[in-house]
C-alpha cells in the first residue's frame, strides 16, 4: 500500500483517502470518556426515566449489542433528542480544556498528501471543538 503521491508499484491500490477516528484515537485522556459515560448515565436517569440502579447495566448492554449506548436507545425504541444528547452527553460534559496541541501529530498528518476525513460518534460541534484543541482543523476536509 502507498500513501500519497507517486505510483503504486504494480498490483498495489494507492490509498485514496484517509478516514481517522476522533475520540480515544487522535488523543488519549482518560477523563473525557469518564465524564461522557456519566453524563450518558445522568442522561438516561433524568431524561428517560430509568431507575438509577438499572443504568448502569442497561448503558453496558447497549453499548455492547449496539456499539454505542445512543444507538442501542433508539433500536432500543427511545425517542431521543439528538441535539440535546450531544449538548448534554459532550459539550457540557467535556472539559475540553485538556486537550492540548499535539505537533508532531500535526506533522505527522500535514505529511500526509491525500485526503483525510475525521469520524465520531458526536456530532460536528463536538469534533470541531477537539480538533480546533488539538490544532489539527485544517488537517480534515
Amino acid at each position: 500500500m502507498t500513501i500519497g503521491g507517486g505510483t503504486a508499484p504494480k498490483g498495489v491500490r494507492r490509498v485514496k483517502a484517509l478516514l481517522i477516528d476522533l475520540d480515544d484515537t487522535l488523543y488519549r485522556c482518560h477523563q473525557i470518556p469518564a465524564s461522557c459515560r456519566s453524563a450518558i448515565e445522568a442522561y438516561i436517569h433524568q431524561h428517560l426515566s430509568v431507575p438509577l440502579d438499572q443504568v448502569p447495566q442497561l448503558t453496558s448492554q447497549l453499548y455492547f449489542s449496539h456499539g454505542t449506548t445512543l444507538a442501542g436507545l433508539v433500536a432500543s425504541g427511545y425517542k431521543i433528542d439528538y441535539d440535546h444528547w450531544h449538548q448534554l452527553v459532550h459539550h457540557e460534559a467535556i472539559d475540553y480544556s485538556l486537550l492540548k496541541p499535539d505537533p508532531v501529530l500535526r506533522n505527522l498528518l500535514c505529511s500526509i498528501d491525500i485526503p483525510k476525513f475525521i469520524l465520531t460518534n458526536a456530532d460536528r460541534k463536538h469534533a470541531q471543538i477537539c480538533l480546533d484543541r488539538l490544532g489539527l482543523s485544517d488537517c480534515f476536509k
